[in-house]
């Protein structure tokens, strides 16, 4: 069942792609974000008070919430809607794609965890297979790419999101997912607001559309609240390793979301790629052999 959660985890995230790219084209990227999580983080309070109740959080779990924050809500957010404004969203795409592979060397390097043969091989395949996706099979789309400020910052994203999923890994200790998820977004709301309100937050609250508004609930629900709780289940029961290397899928069915939705055309270097991708999200998640 976890795979499952996992797998339309990234079915949500590449539908939120879509969400964002058109919510930016009227908004602020960071008053787009305040939205997401003002919906988000109400909804996310009101489940855990009514499923789990009021938590007690000791110091540790305090500073475990406030990394969660500071790392996946608000960091991650900044330096990915900035990197977007600068570079193409394929570029920032490919460049995410690095997550897993980041976060399985920071982890074995701080857990001190030797990676197995097959989870490596099968961390590098879903790795080029993103790469096939995004590049179209073009290798010149790679060769041809000069480093700048936006690969910078989405770089910053990255190493975000990496941080985060270590930090869950800790939050996982004596906080549930939906605990986790919501006082993190919670506070990620809060931190959030100083840059929304620099962003023009109190012009734009008045002049918000329907269109707005839905397009931030589908930032909030789908992509946020059921989500951010799944991939935070995902890492207590199959590891953060594990788990990262999901969201190479994210590329690819951000690009089979945009040939249903918006009419674009599936190539065979889409196919092949995404098929790469699948085969070394399988070979990750394979059981290890205990010797």
């Amino acid at each position: 069942m976890i795979y499952l959660k996992l797998i339309f985890t990234t079915l949500f995230w590449a539908g939120s792609f879509i969400a964002a790219h058109v919510a930016v084209g009227t908004l602020p990227p960071m008053v787009a974000a305040w939205l997401r999580f003002l919906i988000a983080a109400f909804l996310l309070l009101v489940l855990m008070y009514k499923k789990e109740g009021l938590p007690k959080l000791n110091t540790r779990q305090v500073v475990t919430v406030f990394g969660l924050a500071l790392t996946g809500i608000l960091a991650y957010n900044y330096f990915f809607f900035k990197g977007l404004s600068l570079i193409p969203a394929s570029r920032a795409a490919l460049l995410v794609a690095l997550n897993p592979i980041l976060t399985v060397v920071t982890e074995s390097l701080i857990f001190r965890r030797v990676l197995a043969p097959s989870r490596l091989v099968g961390v590098v395949l879903s790795l080029i297979g993103t790469i096939w996706v995004v590049s179209q099979g073009d290798i010149n789309f790679i060769t041809h790419m000069h480093g700048g400020m936006g690969e910078l910052i989405i770089l910053g994203a990255c190493l975000a999101w990496v941080a985060y999923t270590l930090v869950s890994k800790l939050a996982m200790s004596g906080l549930t997912p939906l605990t986790s998820t919501a006082l993190s977004s919670s506070l990620g709301f809060l931190m959030i607001t100083p840059f929304a309100l620099e962003a023009g937050l109190m012009q734009h609250l008045p002049a918000l559309q329907a269109k707005d508004w839905y397009l931030a609930a589908y930032l909030a629900i789908p992509g946020t609240v059921i989500a951010f709780s799944w991939y935070a289940e995902g890492i207590r029961e199959i590891g953060a390793q594990r788990t990262i290397i999901f969201t190479n899928l994210v590329p690819v069915f951000g690009v089979l979301l945009s040939v249903l939705l918006l009419n674009e055309h599936l190539s065979g270097a889409t196919l092949f790629g995404g098929l790469m991708t699948i085969v070394g999200v399988f070979l990750t998640n394979r059981p290890q052999k205990v010797t």
